[in-house]
């Protein structure tokens, strides 16, 4: 006569609901792990990159060392998305090296006619390739805050380079971490 094995009784629900439950505890756990990977720590919106390029502006620029600041670098308000960046200008475009340049953007909300104060505007390499203004991390100036006329004003010493156009990009952090940038450029004479 064969035998047969006992039949086992399945698990109590509550323990199948507590065994679900702690898989989505884990789940949820890892995605904010790595959501925080991703934003390098922060707890914030999506990190998207989105360019503003119906205002940029490309000017003829001139590479810089020993870069200097000319206001305060603490941001007083995060800008709404939509708001935009312009190049106001670069003077002079053409620098000899050691020869001091200004560089001006403008910060607008939505819409492009209001400008915003307080506004956090990092100098920085170029996004779409080109010979960077300085060769080195630390060698770009101080970021900048947007004054009450919605300007962020670097007054730039020109390095020592080969003659060329030397470019760089001036970017900004909205709502949502969205970063809108604009390009400009300088010429180093020889």
């Amino acid at each position: 006569m064969a035998r047969y094995p006992e039949m086992r009784r399945p698990p109590h629900p509550a323990l199948i609901a507590l065994v679900l439950l702690a898989f989505v505890v884990i789940g949820l756990a890892a995605g904010f792990g790595a959501r925080q990977l991703v934003n390098g720590g922060g707890v914030g919106g999506p990190v998207a990159r989105a360019t503003n390029t119906a205002n940029s502006q490309r000017a003829t620029a001139t590479n810089t060392a020993n870069a200097t600041s000319t206001s305060t670098s603490v941001a007083t308000i995060v800008p709404p998305s939509g708001f935009s960046l312009s190049l106001d200008g670069v003077s002079p475009n053409s620098v000899a090296p050691g020869q001091k340049f200004t560089v001006v953007v403008a910060v607008l909300a939505p819409g492009g006619a209001t400008p915003l104060a307080g506004v956090l505007c990092k100098m920085g390499p170029p996004q779409d390739g080109g010979s960077p203004l300085f060769q080195q991390p630390s060698q770009w100036p101080a970021p900048q805050v947007s004054n009450a006329q919605g300007e962020a004003i670097w007054s730039v010493q020109a390095p020592t380079l080969p003659a060329g156009a030397y470019a760089f990009t001036i970017s900004a952090t909205g709502a949502g971490d969205y970063i809108y940038h604009v390009d400009g450029s300088i010429t180093i004479t020889g």
